[in-house]
């Protein structure tokens, strides 16, 4: 090939290369759509939100009001919080260690943390709680 076939390819002239001026002009297109593709766009929009809600609708559970699935489904949402509520109480000394634990230290700190971290997320613990420690310090 020569030199000015390559050149000409570039430009999606010729049977080689990309089509560098297709290129640029999906990319502007795609920075700043026009009048037409932002319609597109904003229908495309608008069915996938409203596919969203129907799906969720799908799984909505029915409502349960007896007195039965109320109190079953309190008892489902206690262990969590107090789970969490005992690890902070374990690491600031409110409640003692269960003495089946008492035995491996480590794995009750282990346990604590990961209570916490999976409670209050673990940027809490990793960038939140040192920079509150670096504040009551100062």
């Amino acid at each position: 090939m020569s030199f000015f076939t390559n050149v000409l390819s570039l430009f999606g002239i010729g049977t080689g290369g990309t089509n560098v001026i297709k290129q640029v002009t999906d990319v502007v297109d795609n920075y700043k759509p026009g009048k037409v593709t932002t319609h597109n766009m904003n229908i495309e929009t608008t069915k996938v939100e409203d596919a969203s809600q129907d799906s969720a609708r799908k799984f909505d559970a029915p409502a349960m009001d007896d007195i039965f699935n109320r109190i079953v489904n309190g008892l489902n949402r206690l262990p969590r919080p107090l789970f969490a509520l005992w690890s902070f109480g374990v690491l600031v000394g409110w409640f003692p260690i269960p003495v089946v634990l008492a035995t491996a230290p480590a794995l009750v700190l282990n346990i604590i943390w990961t209570v916490v971290g999976f409670f209050f997320g673990i940027r809490t613990i990793s960038n939140d709680l040192p920079n509150l420690v670096k504040a009551f310090k100062s």
